[in-house]
Protein backbone atom coordinates (compact mmCIF):
# COMPACT_ATOMS: atom_id res chain seq x y z
CA UNK A 1 0.00 0.00 0.00
CA UNK A 2 1.21 3.20 -1.10
CA UNK A 3 1.94 6.17 1.56
CA UNK A 4 -0.44 8.64 1.53
CA UNK A 5 2.08 11.36 0.92
CA UNK A 6 3.68 9.84 -2.27
CA UNK A 7 -0.15 9.20 -3.61
CA UNK A 8 -2.59 11.96 -1.52
CA UNK A 9 -5.78 11.70 -2.19
CA UNK A 10 -8.18 14.54 -2.96
CA UNK A 11 -10.11 15.05 0.43
CA UNK A 12 -6.18 16.03 1.53
CA UNK A 13 -6.42 19.20 -0.46
CA UNK A 14 -8.76 22.48 0.60
CA UNK A 15 -9.66 23.48 -2.82
CA UNK A 16 -9.37 26.61 -1.89
CA UNK A 17 -6.21 27.28 -0.04
CA UNK A 18 -3.56 29.62 -2.22
CA UNK A 19 -1.15 26.88 -1.95
CA UNK A 20 -3.55 24.69 -4.30
CA UNK A 21 -4.50 27.25 -6.23
CA UNK A 22 -1.00 28.10 -7.50
CA UNK A 23 -0.18 24.87 -8.00
CA UNK A 24 -3.26 22.90 -8.81
CA UNK A 25 -1.82 20.50 -10.66
CA UNK A 26 -0.50 17.36 -7.56
CA UNK A 27 -4.70 18.06 -6.78
CA UNK A 28 -5.40 17.46 -9.93
CA UNK A 29 -3.32 14.30 -10.23
CA UNK A 30 -5.65 12.66 -7.16
CA UNK A 31 -8.61 13.77 -8.57
CA UNK A 32 -7.51 11.78 -11.77
CA UNK A 33 -6.18 8.83 -9.91
CA UNK A 34 -8.65 8.54 -7.09
CA UNK A 35 -11.86 10.36 -8.55
CA UNK A 36 -12.35 11.74 -11.78
CA UNK A 37 -15.50 12.50 -10.49
CA UNK A 38 -14.98 14.90 -7.24
CA UNK A 39 -17.85 16.04 -4.98
CA UNK A 40 -17.31 19.71 -3.37
CA UNK A 41 -17.52 18.66 0.30
CA UNK A 42 -20.15 20.10 1.51
CA UNK A 43 -22.00 21.65 -2.07
CA UNK A 44 -23.73 19.94 -4.88
CA UNK A 45 -21.00 21.20 -7.09
CA UNK A 46 -19.05 18.36 -8.66
CA UNK A 47 -15.13 18.77 -10.41
CA UNK A 48 -15.24 16.35 -13.61
CA UNK A 49 -11.33 16.11 -14.27
CA UNK A 50 -10.54 13.41 -17.39
CA UNK A 51 -10.52 14.81 -20.98
CA UNK A 52 -13.18 11.41 -21.70
CA UNK A 53 -15.35 12.59 -18.74
CA UNK A 54 -15.33 16.05 -19.91
CA UNK A 55 -15.90 15.12 -23.67
CA UNK A 56 -18.60 12.86 -22.37
CA UNK A 57 -20.42 15.35 -20.00
CA UNK A 58 -20.14 18.36 -23.23
CA UNK A 59 -21.64 16.11 -25.84
CA UNK A 60 -24.23 14.87 -23.89
CA UNK A 61 -26.53 18.12 -24.03
CA UNK A 62 -29.94 16.10 -22.63
CA UNK A 63 -28.37 15.96 -19.43
CA UNK A 64 -26.43 18.64 -18.98
CA UNK A 65 -26.55 22.50 -19.06
CA UNK A 66 -24.01 25.46 -19.98
CA UNK A 67 -26.18 27.83 -18.20
CA UNK A 68 -24.80 29.67 -14.85
CA UNK A 69 -26.87 28.51 -12.03
CA UNK A 70 -24.56 29.01 -9.37
CA UNK A 71 -20.90 29.41 -8.28
CA UNK A 72 -18.40 28.76 -6.02
CA UNK A 73 -17.73 31.28 -3.06
CA UNK A 74 -15.39 30.95 -0.05
CA UNK A 75 -17.55 30.48 3.11
CA UNK A 76 -16.52 32.07 6.55
CA UNK A 77 -14.79 28.69 7.61
CA UNK A 78 -12.44 29.22 4.15
CA UNK A 79 -14.25 25.91 2.92
CA UNK A 80 -16.12 26.46 -1.00
CA UNK A 81 -19.35 26.86 -0.53
CA UNK A 82 -22.57 27.39 -3.01
CA UNK A 83 -23.57 30.91 -4.21
CA UNK A 84 -27.23 30.25 -5.50
CA UNK A 85 -27.45 32.80 -8.49
CA UNK A 86 -31.04 31.03 -8.90
CA UNK A 87 -32.45 32.67 -5.35
CA UNK A 88 -31.79 36.11 -7.80
CA UNK A 89 -33.94 35.59 -10.16
CA UNK A 90 -30.56 33.56 -11.96
CA UNK A 91 -28.97 35.11 -14.71
CA UNK A 92 -29.75 35.91 -18.59
CA UNK A 93 -26.90 33.05 -20.22
CA UNK A 94 -24.80 34.01 -23.29
CA UNK A 95 -22.55 32.53 -25.52
CA UNK A 96 -20.39 29.60 -23.33
CA UNK A 97 -23.29 29.38 -20.90
CA UNK A 98 -25.92 29.43 -23.42
CA UNK A 99 -27.52 26.12 -24.72
CA UNK A 100 -28.59 25.08 -28.04
CA UNK A 101 -30.16 26.68 -29.90
CA UNK A 102 -29.58 29.61 -28.60
CA UNK A 103 -25.88 29.89 -28.70
CA UNK A 104 -25.96 29.27 -32.45
CA UNK A 105 -27.94 32.57 -32.44
CA UNK A 106 -25.49 34.32 -30.29
CA UNK A 107 -22.29 32.78 -31.48
CA UNK A 108 -23.61 33.66 -35.32
CA UNK A 109 -24.46 37.31 -34.25
CA UNK A 110 -20.60 37.66 -32.75
CA UNK A 111 -18.29 35.90 -35.31
CA UNK A 112 -20.06 38.69 -38.19
CA UNK A 113 -17.29 40.95 -36.31
CA UNK A 114 -15.18 38.34 -34.20
CA UNK A 115 -13.45 36.53 -36.69
CA UNK A 116 -9.74 36.11 -38.43
CA UNK A 117 -10.19 38.57 -40.85
CA UNK A 118 -11.32 41.09 -38.56
CA UNK A 119 -8.19 40.69 -36.05
CA UNK A 120 -5.77 40.22 -38.69
CA UNK A 121 -7.19 43.64 -39.81
CA UNK A 122 -6.42 45.22 -36.79
CA UNK A 123 -2.64 43.82 -37.02
CA UNK A 124 -1.04 47.53 -37.81
CA UNK A 125 -3.01 49.57 -35.06
CA UNK A 126 -2.34 46.52 -32.67
CA UNK A 127 1.40 47.36 -33.37
CA UNK A 128 1.06 51.15 -32.85
CA UNK A 129 -0.61 50.50 -29.71
CA UNK A 130 2.30 47.90 -28.45
CA UNK A 131 5.67 49.94 -30.04
CA UNK A 132 5.51 52.86 -27.15
CA UNK A 133 4.61 50.45 -24.39
CA UNK A 134 7.73 48.00 -25.20
CA UNK A 135 9.70 51.35 -26.21
CA UNK A 136 9.18 52.29 -22.35
CA UNK A 137 9.87 48.91 -20.75
CA UNK A 138 13.20 48.93 -22.93
CA UNK A 139 14.07 52.54 -21.78
CA UNK A 140 13.63 51.44 -18.44
CA UNK A 141 15.60 48.18 -18.57
CA UNK A 142 12.45 46.77 -17.61
CA UNK A 143 9.49 46.98 -15.90
CA UNK A 144 5.95 45.29 -15.17
CA UNK A 145 5.03 44.02 -18.78
CA UNK A 146 1.16 43.10 -17.45
CA UNK A 147 0.84 46.58 -16.37
CA UNK A 148 1.97 47.76 -20.17
CA UNK A 149 1.22 44.82 -22.09
CA UNK A 150 -0.76 41.54 -21.29
CA UNK A 151 -3.36 43.80 -19.28
CA UNK A 152 -3.97 46.81 -21.32
CA UNK A 153 -3.72 45.48 -24.99
CA UNK A 154 -6.00 42.40 -25.13
CA UNK A 155 -8.97 44.98 -23.87
CA UNK A 156 -8.46 47.49 -26.19
CA UNK A 157 -8.34 45.23 -28.91
CA UNK A 158 -11.63 43.53 -27.58
CA UNK A 159 -13.08 47.16 -27.42
CA UNK A 160 -12.17 48.02 -31.43
CA UNK A 161 -13.68 45.13 -32.60
CA UNK A 162 -16.97 45.39 -30.19
CA UNK A 163 -17.69 49.16 -30.58
CA UNK A 164 -16.35 50.16 -27.21
CA UNK A 165 -13.88 53.47 -27.10
CA UNK A 166 -10.48 52.45 -26.84
CA UNK A 167 -9.96 55.62 -24.23
CA UNK A 168 -12.22 53.33 -21.95
CA UNK A 169 -9.30 51.20 -21.34
CA UNK A 170 -9.06 51.64 -17.53
CA UNK A 171 -12.91 51.29 -16.96
CA UNK A 172 -13.21 48.18 -19.00
CA UNK A 173 -10.11 46.63 -17.62
CA UNK A 174 -11.62 46.71 -13.79
CA UNK A 175 -14.60 45.34 -14.96
CA UNK A 176 -12.94 42.50 -16.65
CA UNK A 177 -11.15 41.78 -13.93
CA UNK A 178 -13.88 41.90 -11.37
CA UNK A 179 -16.22 39.33 -13.30
CA UNK A 180 -12.94 37.05 -13.41
CA UNK A 181 -12.76 37.47 -9.49
CA UNK A 182 -16.61 36.77 -9.39
CA UNK A 183 -16.12 33.44 -10.80
CA UNK A 184 -12.56 32.76 -9.14
CA UNK A 185 -14.26 31.10 -5.80
CA UNK A 186 -11.79 33.04 -3.69
CA UNK A 187 -14.41 35.63 -2.79
CA UNK A 188 -16.56 35.90 0.15
CA UNK A 189 -19.88 37.37 0.97
CA UNK A 190 -18.78 40.86 1.34
CA UNK A 191 -16.60 40.77 -1.84
CA UNK A 192 -19.43 39.31 -4.13
CA UNK A 193 -21.40 42.51 -3.06
CA UNK A 194 -18.73 44.78 -4.47
CA UNK A 195 -17.82 42.62 -7.88
CA UNK A 196 -21.94 42.62 -7.98
CA UNK A 197 -22.23 46.46 -8.11
CA UNK A 198 -19.18 46.70 -10.71
CA UNK A 199 -20.82 44.15 -13.02
CA UNK A 200 -23.94 46.52 -12.57
CA UNK A 201 -22.03 49.37 -13.67
CA UNK A 202 -20.73 47.70 -16.60
CA UNK A 203 -24.57 46.53 -17.72
CA UNK A 204 -25.74 49.70 -17.15
CA UNK A 205 -22.51 51.45 -19.59
CA UNK A 206 -23.19 48.74 -21.99
CA UNK A 207 -26.57 49.79 -22.06
CA UNK A 208 -25.66 53.36 -22.89
CA UNK A 209 -23.61 52.30 -25.68
CA UNK A 210 -26.30 49.82 -27.81
CA UNK A 211 -28.86 53.20 -26.71
CA UNK A 212 -25.97 55.20 -28.88
CA UNK A 213 -26.03 52.18 -31.44
CA UNK A 214 -29.53 52.17 -31.97
CA UNK A 215 -29.68 56.00 -32.25
CA UNK A 216 -26.89 55.58 -35.51
CA UNK A 217 -26.58 52.55 -36.59
CA UNK A 218 -24.13 51.19 -38.78
CA UNK A 219 -25.54 49.46 -41.76
CA UNK A 220 -22.14 47.78 -42.63
CA UNK A 221 -22.24 46.22 -39.14
CA UNK A 222 -18.89 46.53 -38.90
CA UNK A 223 -18.80 45.88 -34.76
CA UNK A 224 -20.38 43.45 -31.88
CA UNK A 225 -22.98 46.50 -31.16
CA UNK A 226 -23.72 47.46 -34.88
CA UNK A 227 -24.79 43.37 -34.80
CA UNK A 228 -26.10 42.92 -31.63
CA UNK A 229 -28.72 45.88 -32.47
CA UNK A 230 -29.03 44.43 -35.85
CA UNK A 231 -30.06 41.29 -33.66
CA UNK A 232 -32.18 42.70 -31.73
CA UNK A 233 -34.42 44.72 -34.35
CA UNK A 234 -34.80 41.18 -36.06
CA UNK A 235 -36.11 40.17 -32.86
CA UNK A 236 -33.31 37.22 -32.84
CA UNK A 237 -32.28 38.39 -28.88
CA UNK A 238 -33.47 40.65 -26.37
CA UNK A 239 -31.47 43.92 -24.69
CA UNK A 240 -30.88 41.84 -21.85
CA UNK A 241 -29.34 39.16 -23.75
CA UNK A 242 -27.19 41.84 -25.83
CA UNK A 243 -26.33 42.98 -22.23
CA UNK A 244 -25.05 39.51 -21.56
CA UNK A 245 -23.10 38.93 -24.95
CA UNK A 246 -21.30 42.23 -24.23
CA UNK A 247 -20.45 41.26 -20.94
CA UNK A 248 -18.75 38.03 -21.58
CA UNK A 249 -16.98 39.60 -24.29
CA UNK A 250 -15.48 42.16 -21.86
CA UNK A 251 -14.43 39.29 -19.29
CA UNK A 252 -12.58 37.17 -21.52
CA UNK A 253 -10.59 40.04 -22.92
CA UNK A 254 -9.21 40.23 -19.54
CA UNK A 255 -8.27 37.96 -17.05
CA UNK A 256 -7.49 34.23 -19.28
CA UNK A 257 -6.43 36.85 -22.12
CA UNK A 258 -4.09 38.77 -20.14
CA UNK A 259 -2.68 35.92 -18.08
CA UNK A 260 -2.45 33.77 -21.39
CA UNK A 261 -0.09 36.52 -22.94
CA UNK A 262 1.45 36.94 -19.45
CA UNK A 263 2.29 33.40 -19.66
CA UNK A 264 3.41 33.51 -22.75
CA UNK A 265 6.20 36.81 -22.31
CA UNK A 266 7.47 34.62 -19.25
CA UNK A 267 7.79 31.63 -21.49
CA UNK A 268 10.20 33.66 -24.35
CA UNK A 269 12.11 35.19 -21.54
CA UNK A 270 13.23 31.60 -19.60
CA UNK A 271 13.35 30.31 -23.26
CA UNK A 272 16.43 31.87 -25.24
CA UNK A 273 16.14 28.96 -28.33
CA UNK A 274 12.22 29.71 -28.31
CA UNK A 275 13.49 33.47 -28.80
CA UNK A 276 15.73 33.25 -31.46
CA UNK A 277 13.66 30.31 -33.26
CA UNK A 278 10.70 32.96 -33.62
CA UNK A 279 13.07 35.90 -34.40
CA UNK A 280 14.65 33.41 -37.05
CA UNK A 281 11.33 32.53 -38.44
CA UNK A 282 8.16 35.35 -37.71
CA UNK A 283 5.93 33.33 -39.49
CA UNK A 284 5.77 30.47 -36.97
CA UNK A 285 4.28 33.15 -34.27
Amino acid sequence: MQDAAIDPCPEQFRLLDPAVIEDPYPFYRALLRHAPVYRVPDTPVYLVASHALVHAALRNTRAFSANLTGILITGESGAPELFDLTQFGGTVDALANADEPVHAVHRKLVLRSLNARSVAAMQAEVREWVRPRVERLLLAGGGDCLGELANPVPVMVMARLTGLPVADVDRLLEWAFAGGDILSGTAGLAEMARLSESTGALAAYLRDHLARARRQPNVTGQSVLDALVAGEAAGLISEQEAVSILIVLVGAAGESTSSLVGSAIRMLAVQPALQARLRGAPALI
